[in-house]
């Protein structure tokens, strides 16, 4: 009598075709599980008891450790960052992507809305006007971390441009179009799948809830001013979004060198 197999994988993330490389093996399975952090804890995603009292940001921490039982780790994040292929117009446009969405939490339809005359300075610090999900107007400024300051000039370095030029497009010969939400997130999904993140779960919106994330831990609440993000920037390159998200110093030693050799483009 041929026996029937129930296996269970204790990895985090979930193995593609596991299924069906397994039944290579083994034939007779029947049934697949996973054992691990996301369904240990078997969470029930409930109204919170205090929700009058609870910021955005906290609620935005919250479903996301609701859904997974654990964020995108600074970790995770700096490694999708140096896994990015900068070599090539692409890679320089994706690794800006990321980093605004990291950095300053931005949605797919925020940064799809980003024209190059959108950038700016205020009171010596590095800015962006953003046009928020349902607003029609590009009212809201965020500062931005020293790091998107450099890689945003070397992604714009070789591209001609006036104000309203769209800040990420296809780079395709014949087709030089704006970056739509739905490709910004395909994008984003594709290069975490390359650093072994594959969770259906995990995706572009998860960048954003990673900032929120470490904001929480910083103590900021859910309505982040000007005044709290030049705060956080204020240091250059020395600051970041959280402790967690530091600059080490040999990258900050890098990051000070193109500076000194590829001043601020003006971009207003």
């Amino acid at each position: 009598m041929d026996d029937y197999l129930h296996i269970t994988l204790t990895d985090e993330q979930d193995v593609p075709d596991a299924l069906a490389r397994l039944r290579v093996i083994y034939p007779n399975l029947m049934r697949l599980d996973y054992d691990n952090l996301r369904t240990r804890e078997d969470p029930q995603i409930t109204a919170p008891e205090r929700a009058e009292s609870i910021t955005p940001l906290e609620h935005f921490s919250a479903f996301y450790q609701l859904q997974n039982n654990q964020p995108l780790t600074a970790e995770q994040a700096f490694r999708l960052l140096d896994s990015i292929d900068t070599a090539t117009a692409i890679g320089r446009r994706d690794r800006l992507m990321i980093s605004l969405m990291l950095f300053n939490g931005l949605r797919t339809c925020e940064a799809e809305r980003i024209d190059i005359g959108d950038f700016a300075e205020r009171e010596g610090q590095p800015i962006l006007r953003i046009q928020r999900k349902g607003r029609t107007d590009k009212n809201e400024i965020v500062v931005l971390h020293p790091d998107t300051v450099v890689w945003l000039e070397e992604y714009i370095a070789d591209r001609n441009f006036d104000s309203s030029t769209p800040l990420f497009v296809s780079h395709k010969a014949q087709c030089d179009n704006r970056l739509v939400r739905q490709t910004i997130g395909r994008i984003i999904k594709q290069r975490l799948a390359r650093i072994g993140i594959l969770h259906p779960k995990i995706s572009a919106h998860s960048l954003r809830h990673t900032f929120g994330a470490l904001m929480v831990e910083q103590g900021y609440d859910g309505t982040l001013r000007y005044e709290d993000h030049a705060h956080l920037y204020r240091d250059g390159a020395a600051a970041t979004a959280a402790p967690s998200l530091a600059v080490d110093d040999h990258r900050r030693c890098d990051i000070e060198q193109r500076r000194q050799t590829a001043p601020m483009i003006e971009v207003q």
